[in-house]
């Protein structure tokens, strides 16, 4: 069990920035959808909401002792204790909600979640006094808490508007009163890397533009486009803190505990570590991200099962064959660059593309061909068709990316159908690296996309998304990935650009594993998920999990295709007659809603709603139609709640913003939106932003505000 201790609270609590800076970024962003078209708008101060925003409200004002104003935050602290066993990390979260204001409070707070993430435990505490949340059908749950709030009692609801955006509202704080709200979740580790596997904590939403012709009714928007459904406000000061403990047992030797995006303090002991971020405050503005680095070159197996008599059996199986890479099997390739040059990607970011694009393309071979496509409002190509990679036209292509500079929305669709457009010559496979940020809120139109265009292709199209930043859409592109048969890499701002390309160049240069099966050996298994098993790169793993009604023991094989090869590998499984490991029951329910969802990108069926519904209820896991809610029925409070939106933190080197470590230039400015600072919105929202900031500023001075 995680600490339910209270979080460490920060130095100075409250938000300390300049009136009219906060202002223009509080309210901007509140604004941003109405600013899209007319008659849609984000509510200020519990005005009527239109477009399906979330009714944001202004953060009260007061003074410090020395007279300067204070805008206050609901949030905080935060602190986040991580349990590693083997291949499955358990998070439990606990965030400390407090009301600095004369009145009460509904606190409204849209934050990131691991899209993998199986959220099963919430409840919220009112000093020794704990409410436990219970798991309810959306619409029921929602009336619960709109029930509740509107009586005055204390009230916790947490939603699910997309696989990796929740939604969290807390009624009914009462002035000065701290509430520490807490949630669970288990996920699987990322066993991307050769050398040992990662973890990673999402802390802030990266602004994302929402095209104009979505389709996806529950887009987030807050990076410029249409409206979207959900409005994510950022500011760049005064944030609650994040304290991050992580308690790893690796199984087998650790060689090295190595973070990229944070300084950390390591104490291990040979498979044990224990890790800790070493600055006193951390601000929300980029991903934990932690890898692990194991020793040997083994083939590394892992299975976890849980039997008990309310849930039954469930295992997840993940096979890691360390394949040798053999140059005489190179497959023809038509390789494609395609380069995300919308204004969230300018700065840094653009920097990092820049390298990894350079990268790939130096590391084409002669029999290869290839183009360079971008996007951003529109599209651009390096040549009018694919070329061969010659000395020559790899130098003229390396010029071209040099010469980019990023600017305007982020129209992705059109991306992906022009880097997929046609069929290539010679019947060669297409790899198109997609480098972005995935800064969108319509995922599953391009999901949509993707799944039709990878299924009709007759297998020759991959798509190997490159996540550039500190907070990258991951939802998006491990998805995408998955839909287009390829795998996902990660690159923050302080990461290896050449360690990406090298092991991004020598994965998808060989051949990967087709045609996998898995015998089972006659063990009484069901309900696989995958229904299919993906291709898998040298290294890359292959995770299965299921039900078992019946104990077991016996030895099922991994058959395949490795080029004009095929391969066998035998494993050793065992089916307990009970095991109490309740996490696999959980991320075998989360695997199993994936994969029914990813059956509706092109639209909602009732039989996936209901299934989905089911095993959300079953297993009290969050989803799209199942939410927590919690009601504290022992006390009512006075007065009306004003409801307070809770910001983000704008993501370090978003739109050329500050990066710590030396990337960027300046502070981001309260969201960096407007190309002047590489957002994506145009100039007359620009206006109506600093418009409506001016506007607030006279209220203030005629003491309407």
């Amino acid at each position: 069990m995680a600490s339910t201790r209270a979080p460490r609270r920060a130095a100075g609590r409250r938000a300390l920035c300049a009136l009219a800076t906060c202002a223009l970024a509080t309210l901007a962003l509140t604004l941003l959808a109405g600013a899209a078209h007319a008659g849609s708008y984000a509510a200020l101060d519990e005005a009527p909401a239109g477009g399906g925003e979330l009714r944001l409200a202004t953060p009260g004002t007061h003074v410090d002792p020395e007279g300067r104003p204070i805008i206050g935050f609901p949030l905080q602290a935060t602190f986040v204790d991580v349990r590693i066993e083997g291949p499955m990390a358990q998070v439990t979260v606990e965030q400390t909600f407090e009301n600095p204001f004369e009145g009460p409070i509904e606190a409204v707070y849209v934050f990131p979640m691991d899209d993998d993430a199986a959220v099963h435990a919430y409840s919220f505490r009112i000093g020794e006094r704990e409410v436990v949340g219970r798991i309810e059908e959306r619409d029921a749950a929602r009336r619960q808490y709109e029930d509740a709030r509107d009586a005055g009692q204390t009230a916790g609801l947490l939603e699910q508007a997309k696989p990796n955006v929740f939604v969290h509202s807390l009624a009914n704080i009462a002035p000065g009163e701290a509430i520490t709200v807490r949630f669970e979740y288990v996920v699987l580790l990322d066993y991307r890397h050769e050398s040992g596997y990662g973890f990673h904590f999402p802390m802030t939403i990266s602004p994302r533009y929402v095209s104009p012709d979505a389709l996806t009714p529950n887009t987030v928007g807050g990076g410029g486009g249409a409206p979207g459904a959900i409005t994510v406000p950022y500011v760049d000061e005064g944030l609650a803190e994040v304290e991050i403990v992580v308690r790893a047992d690796a199984g087998v030797p650790l060689r090295g505990v190595e973070s990229s995006s944070h300084a950390i303090d390591v104490e291990a002991d040979d498979t044990r570590a224990r890790v800790t971020l070493s600055e006193v405050t951390t601000a929300p503005d980029r991903d934990f991200v932690l890898n692990l680095r194991t020793a040997g070159d083994q083939t590394l197996l892992a299975a976890l099962t849980h039997r008990d008599s309310e849930l039954g059996g469930y295992f997840a199986l993940m096979v890691q064959p360390k394949l040798q890479y053999a140059d005489g099997d190179v497959t023809p390739r038509e390789v494609v660059v395609l380069i995300d040059v919308s204004g969230s990607m300018s700065g840094a970011p653009i920097d990092r593309a820049r390298q990894v694009a350079e990268g790939l393309l130096t590391s084409l071979r002669p029999a290869d061909h290839f183009n360079v496509v971008t996007f951003a409002s529109g599209t651009d190509r390096f040549s009018s068709r694919p070329v061969q990679a010659d000395p020559q036209r790899v130098r003229d292509a390396v010029q071209f990316v040099r010469a980019l500079t990023a600017g305007g929305g982020t129209e992705l669709d059109d991306g992906l159908r022009e880097a997929l457009y046609g069929r290539p010559a010679d019947e060669r496979v297409r790899q198109v690296f997609l480098l972005t940020d995935g800064g969108i809120g319509y995922e599953e139109d391009v999901l949509a996309l993707a799944q039709g265009a990878v299924g009709d292709d007759g297998g020759v199209n991959r798509v190997f998304p490159v996540g550039i930043g500190d907070a990258p859409n991951r939802y998006l592109l491990d998805r995408l990935a998955e839909q287009a048969r390829g795998f996902a890499s990660y690159l923050d701002l302080r990461g290896s650009a050449s360690d990406t390309v090298d092991l991004l160049a020598r994965r998808t240069a060989y051949p990967y594993l087709t045609d996998l099966t898995i015998d089972w050996g006659g063990l009484p298994v069901e309900d696989l998920t995958p229904t299919r098993l993906p291709d898998v790169y040298a290294g890359m793993p292959v995770v299965v999990s299921g039900r078992f009604d019946q104990p077991g023991e016996g030895e099922v094989v991994l058959r395949g295709r490795r080029g004009r090869r095929t391969f066998e590998l035998p494993l050793q499984l065992t089916l307990p007659a009970a095991e109490d490991r309740p996490a696999v029951a959980y991320l075998w329910a989360r695997q199993r809603i994936r994969a029914l969802l990813a059956q509706q990108y092109g639209g909602e069926t009732t039989a996936v709603r209901d299934e989905v519904t089911r095993l959300g209820l079953r297993f009290g896991l969050v989803t799209p139609y199942t939410s927590y809610v919690a009601v504290d029925e022992s006390r009512t409070v006075e007065g009306t709640p004003q409801t307070v939106g809770q910001p983000n933190a704008t993501p370090s080197g978003y739109g050329g913003g500050r990066v710590s470590g030396g990337y960027g230039g300046g502070s981001s400015g309260g969201g960096s939106y407007g190309d002047s600072v590489g957002g994506d919105l145009d100039a007359p929202t620009l206006a109506l932003m600093l418009f409506a900031a001016v506007a607030l500023l006279r209220r203030r001075r005629r003491g309407e505000v």
